[in-house]
This record gives C-alpha cells, structure tokens and sequence, in this order.
C-alpha cells in the first residue's frame, strides 16, 4: 500500500511510571520499541516522533513543549 502522502507521527512521551524504565528504549526480538513503531509507519512520505529526547538518524524529534499533558497533547504537537 502506498502511503506516499501520509505523515506518521510515534507519540513517545510520558514517565513511563507502571514500566518502570523507558519503554520505548526497550529491546524486543532485536530493536527498541520505538524502533519497531516507526518500521510500522515505512511508507510514509515522512516519519517523526513527537516527545523524547531521542537521537536517530534521519528522523525528526519534536519535544513536549509541555511535559506530561497526555496523549493528546502530543497529538496536537504532531498536528502542527
């Protein structure tokens, strides 16, 4: 399927209380989670990540402006 059009956004804020360590920073079957969550938007015609302080190669990572507001708020970061 072609997503030529479509931007993917991973929300990859929050504390991360109930797990304990940064979840998106856990390893499973060889890549972090947040890895695998952008391998599930190939295809798009661009790929970000919305919270964190991550550091990847060839894709964008937009702050919180405010931490800890939910996942919504970092759907309306994503938005802009």
């Amino acid at each position: 399927m072609s997503l030529a059009r479509i931007s993917g956004a991973v929300l990859a804020g929050g504390r991360s209380s109930r797990f304990k360590a940064d979840k998106a920073l856990h390893v499973w079957r060889g890549e972090t989670l947040l890895e695998h969550a952008l391998d599930s938007l190939d295809g798009c015609s661009e790929r970000f990540v919305v919270g964190g302080d991550y550091a990847l190669e060839g894709i964008m990572v937009y702050p919180d402006l405010e931490p800890y507001l939910g996942s919504l708020h970092g759907v309306a970061i994503a938005w802009r």
